[in-house]
């Protein structure tokens, strides 16, 4: 792996770590705004899969998803943290109410993200491009299904 990606990757990953620490930490603000967090999150993840996309895009190397997807997989672990009662108004949201209606599915979802994102890793670790290509494409379905049920336009 080009030392480029290898820290591209390293700070791809403390980014999205930082916004994880950042949702769960002490800060007042975490409590506050809610909100922003989970956008601030959702950004970082649409830049993770920017990563990817750039990656399978190349042809690789594989090894370069492996930091991205496990950034993505450890945000998905914290989404429905992100969304607690309360949160549904204020502040710019997309979320749709069905987020806490049917906060079952919604969960499930968030599961299923990080679910794909580690296979999307595992992928990497084995050099294979078209696994990659495939693993990449099943997260971008997870997303694609989240969004449609439970995201706004």
């Amino acid at each position: 792996m080009k030392l480029t990606t290898r820290i591209g990757a390293a700070c791809a990953l403390a980014l999205t770590l930082a916004a994880g620490i950042a949702a769960y930490g002490p800060d007042a603000r975490a409590q506050t705004d809610v909100i922003e967090q989970r956008q601030d999150g959702f950004q970082a993840i649409r830049k993770q899969l920017g990563a990817v996309k750039s990656t399978v895009e190349s042809g690789g190397p594989a090894d370069a998803v492996v930091a991205p997807a496990e950034a993505i997989a450890a945000y998905a672990a914290r989404i429905p943290g992100l969304f607690p009662q309360g949160s549904e108004t204020g502040g710019d949201t997309k979320a749709l109410a069905t987020v806490w209606s049917d906060r079952t599915g919604f969960e499930a979802h968030a599961s299923d993200l990080e679910t794909k994102a580690l296979a999307l890793a595992e992928a990497g670790r084995s050099g294979d491009m078209a696994a990659v290509g495939a693993a990449f494409g099943a997260v971008g379905k997870s997303c694609g299904a989240c969004h449609q049920d439970y995201r706004g336009k």
